[in-house]
């Protein structure tokens, strides 16, 4: 699994301890898999820009026994946003593609 992106224009912020920090901004994100044995990558998500926010996975694993794994990725792009997103797995005549079936989005604190 890899990311790809730009980097964008710096901003500061304050984290919980008071300190001033640093950071840029995000644009073009975009997330892929590659599979063993399959000459092009799997794009799993493609965002515009994350906003002091980057998506992670929450978990892996084969959720629906067809041997290759699945995942539950939080797909956020802003500091104020949650938005877990299911990927599920299926192989259909030896190629394998993984896309999003479900997701939640919640806002606010």
């Amino acid at each position: 699994m890899y990311a790809e992106g730009e980097k964008g224009e710096p901003y500061n912020y304050e984290n919980s301890e008071g300190e001033q920090i640093r950071a840029y901004t995000i644009k073009k994100y975009s997330l892929f898999i590659k599979i063993k044995g399959q000459s092009t990558a799997i794009k799993l998500l493609d965002l515009s820009s994350l906003e002091e926010a980057t998506p992670t996975i929450e978990f892996a694993g084969d959720l629906n026994g067809d041997g290759v794994i699945d995942f539950l990725i939080n797909t956020t792009y802003n500091y104020n946003m949650s938005r877990p997103t299911l990927y599920m797995s299926e192989n259909k005549s030896g190629t394998i593609n993984i896309k999003a079936v479900a997701a939640l989005t919640s806002l606010g604190c």
